[in-house]
């Protein structure tokens, strides 16, 4: 049996294989963002559970404005829906619809009206998503606001630095939509986004894979 001893040139006690306190502190702090950037991108229960630990604190991790050079996911959908821009982006850029078609929003709050009044630039929307008994609160603010064509929302506190850009173009079929996601802290936790680039992706579809659905059953219900 090996001896434990407490000189230089003694064996750890630590099980051979096992990680050391800073790659054990690494898989925590990936896990937990993991976790909180898959949900407030929209996966929902996708994100399989962290480890124990707090809530980010998300101002904090946002900083309050949009860095370009912090992306590390950039992840573009698009969707053909077989009717007008018009009607299409009606509906997807009307707040008060954002938990009828995205994954994992819970409820979604009008928190700051644009300048002139209402939703549009300047306009803030609180979405909420609860996972694990946890409530995950996070700000959009409008940055470009051209119906029917373009909405453009960057956080201003989340669990990440993220930017969604939402777009509508007329299309021989239709309406071409199309969900781009930006965000996404850079440094070690860049290790964390291959995954999560493809879990996004995955959430992304859904959307506007509801969002038709939601549209065409309204369609169809007139």
């Amino acid at each position: 049996m090996a001896a434990y001893g407490r000189g230089r040139g003694a064996a750890s006690s630590r099980p051979a294989g096992s990680p050391g306190p800073a790659v054990s502190a690494l898989y925590d702090e990936i896990s937990r963002y993991r976790l909180y950037a898959l949900i407030a991108l929209g996966a929902g229960a996708t994100a399989a559970p962290p480890r124990p630990g707090p809530v980010p604190a998300c101002r904090a991790l946002c900083g309050g404005g949009w860095d370009p050079g912090s992306v590390a996911i950039d992840v573009t959908v698009r969707r053909v829906i077989p009717l007008p821009p018009e009607q299409v982006a009606a509906y997807a850029m009307d707040w008060r619809h954002d938990a009828e078609w995205t994954q994992g929003i819970r409820t979604a709050e009008l928190t700051r009206e644009a300048e002139g009044g209402g939703f549009g630039l300047g306009a803030e929307v609180t979405r909420t998503a609860r996972f694990l008994g946890r409530r995950i609160d996070y700000v959009l603010g409008v940055t470009a606001y051209d119906p029917p064509g373009l909405l453009d929302m960057v956080a201003s506190a989340a669990p990440m630095p993220m930017r969604v850009t939402y777009s509508f173009e007329s299309h021989p079929r239709g309406t071409l939509a199309g969900i781009r996601v930006r965000g996404g802290p850079g440094g070690l936790l860049r290790l964390a986004d291959p995954l999560t680039s493809r879990q996004v992706r995955s959430s992304l579809t859904k959307d506007l894979r509801d969002l038709e659905r939601r549209l065409t059953d309204r369609e169809g219900d007139m």
